[in-house]
């Protein structure tokens, strides 16, 4: 009987570090997904508590290690106007969250195997020197071209009412995938800040040289599957997946 209840324990702590593993190894995956993509849904709620959520545009501070008072630590970066839904739900219940996911790649690609995340945290509206201010401007506008009409302080600008903010996370609900080979569950703010391993954050300039983003979506395919099943039906999908 004891023993039966020691084996039982020790197979416990075993799944107990395995998917803390897991939990580390996908804290990776989302922070490269975090510095890859540029779009996220910025989620808050109306006045009457319906939730609301509408892209925006960013980058992630891992991408901006020139730029002083940004955490550089996988934090999304945004531009807002005062103008938008986004800003007026913000300023009146601080409540937000936002969601980023890896990009659909072609009509034969799984939206449902991808890595997303649902990330909680506070939004910081960002006070920075006019140098560290334009280099930012800078990073942001290599993603999204068309915001140097709405930058702020930028004689070219159309728009005179945006800021920066800064989206600190404290936490993020992953969905690496489907659940029988990808991680699925909460990564805390501190692991995600903090655990990158041995891989390398890419610099998102690397891949605007590449001409081919497919590149991109097969770094995080990578990423996402090491810890699947590499058997004969993932074979097949992944080739069936690339057309």
């Amino acid at each position: 009987m004891i023993v039966g209840f020691g084996l039982v324990l020790n197979l416990l702590l075993l799944l107990v570090a395995a998917n803390s593993h897991r939990g580390k190894h996908a804290a990776v995956v989302a922070r490269r997904m975090v510095n890859i993509e540029s779009n996220l849904h910025f989620n808050s709620l109306r006045t009457d508590g319906t939730p609301v959520s509408l892209i925006e545009y960013y980058v992630s501070s891992d991408a901006c290690p020139d730029v002083e008072g940004l955490s550089n630590n996988g934090n999304p970066v945004l531009l807002l106007s005062k103008m938008s839904t986004s800003y007026k739900n913000w300023r009146r219940n601080s409540t937000v969250s936002v969601t980023i996911e890896k990009e659909k790649w072609g009509h034969f690609d799984s939206a449902m195997r991808k890595p997303r995340g649902n990330f909680f945290g506070t939004l910081k509206k960002l006070d920075l020197s006019h140098s560290d201010a334009r280099r930012l401007a800078r990073h942001f506008v290599i993603r999204h071209p068309d915001a140097r009409h709405w930058l702020p302080g930028q004689d070219e600008s159309h728009v005179h009412d945006t800021e920066w903010f800064e989206f600190q996370v404290e936490s993020v609900y992953f969905i690496g995938g489907f659940g029988d080979r990808a991680y699925i569950g909460n990564i805390s703010g501190e692991v995600y800040h903090r655990h990158l391993g041995c891989d390398k954050i890419v610099d998102p300039n690397e891949y605007l040289h590449l001409g081919d983003r497919q590149e991109t979506a097969k770094l995080l395919d990578s990423a996402s599957d090491r810890d699947s099943s590499r058997g004969f039906f993932q074979l097949i999908k992944s080739i069936v997946t690339q057309y």
